[in-house]
């Protein structure tokens, strides 16, 4: 984990400076660029006097500004990061990241510091200097601490449904709060870490047989557990008439997933089955939907539901839903 602090300079082709960073290591390539990229979209987006949050990944950058200590009514803009060697649930984090800004900025003349490694610094500058490192350094220990310990209660959630369903879409969305749009499909089993309603997940992302093959028999969680949970994804985009493989991939999988199971357990595990992209379709009803996608397994804990990753309806609610059964779960 990082925790860098940079300023922001206006002027074109004028790279963001790197004012300190713990651990104080050099900033590699890729993370100056990805912080280039943060910065543009800003530029690009908004010019408010708020601190504003951009989750990208393993990035969590705010950007807020401060009035300059040379120009009246003139403000800098700075950028804070809190950037993870993986793919983290970034938003559990913001309210230290948050905290630390406020402390920053609660420090008069905090743009002196900028001069310090000019020939123009004073003793002020670096005066300054020194309380912006305390701060930094006690947001960076706030934060180490909090992913040292919030990795309690784990569960296992496994997406699965049609292909371009946008299932990683989802994740994305639970993760980082936003809609983050997939530029190419899911090849490979993808294992995220989410933090929601206080229970951390690991998140199965899988796309056929095969990855889920390797997950139940050697997947880089824990070899032979099987998920408390199962989510699959339909693309809700399809009118009724196009279901027909949807609903045969479907069977296959319940199927296949109540052989992978003892009979008993898995009857206990909840199952969403999720309506995507309802937004694409003005005919979508979700009785006549849910009919179709009906397993030929009873007693089975099953939710239908509909969702638009693309506008953030229908994912926290359900999602809940998931969390209260495998809490309900796990107590008998």
């Amino acid at each position: 984990m990082k925790l860098i602090f940079s300023q922001l300079d206006p002027k074109p082709n004028k790279p963001i400076a790197i004012l300190y960073s713990l651990p104080d290591q050099n900033i590699s390539d890729d993370i100056q660029h990805q912080l280039d990229v943060i910065y543009e979209k800003y530029q690009n987006e908004n010019a408010d006097d708020e601190p504003i949050a951009y989750h990208s990944g393993p990035y969590l950058s705010y950007i807020f500004k401060a009035e300059s200590a040379w120009d009246s009514g003139v403000k800098e803009t700075f950028m804070l990061t809190l950037y993870f060697e993986e793919h983290e649930n970034t938003h559990f984090f913001s309210s230290v990241v948050r905290k630390t800004i406020s402390d920053l900025q609660s420090l008069p003349n905090l743009t002196k510091i900028i001069s310090v490694n000019t020939p123009h610094a004073d003793k002020e500058s670096y005066a300054i200097l020194g309380k912006v490192i305390k701060i930094l350094t006690e947001g960076y220990f706030e934060a180490s601490k909090l992913h040292a310990t919030y990795n309690l209660g784990l569960s296992e959630v496994l997406i699965l449904g049609d292909k371009g369903s946008g299932k990683t879409s989802i994740v994305d969305y639970l993760i980082h709060g936003d809609f983050i749009p997939q530029s190419s499909p899911t090849l490979t089993p993808q294992v995220y870490q989410l933090v929601y309603d206080q229970v951390d997940f690991r998140v199965l992302d899988i796309c056929c047989e095969e990855h889920l093959q390797e997950i139940f028999e050697d997947h880089p969680i824990e070899k032979g557990k099987l998920p408390q949970a199962i989510v699959y994804v339909i693309d809700a985009s399809k009118n009724v008439d196009e279901l027909d493989q949807s609903m045969e991939e479907f069977d296959y999988w319940m199927k296949f997933l109540s052989e992978k199971y003892s009979k008993s357990l898995f009857l206990t595990v909840p199952i969403l089955i999720l309506f995507n992209k309802v937004d694409l379709n003005p005919a979508f009803d979700l009785d006549s939907y849910s009919s179709r996608f009906s397993p030929n397994i009873s007693g089975l804990r099953l939710k239908y539901a509909a969702s638009s990753v693309k506008k953030g309806l229908g994912l926290n609610d359900n999602f809940s839903w998931v969390i209260q059964q495998v809490k309900v779960t796990q107590k008998h």
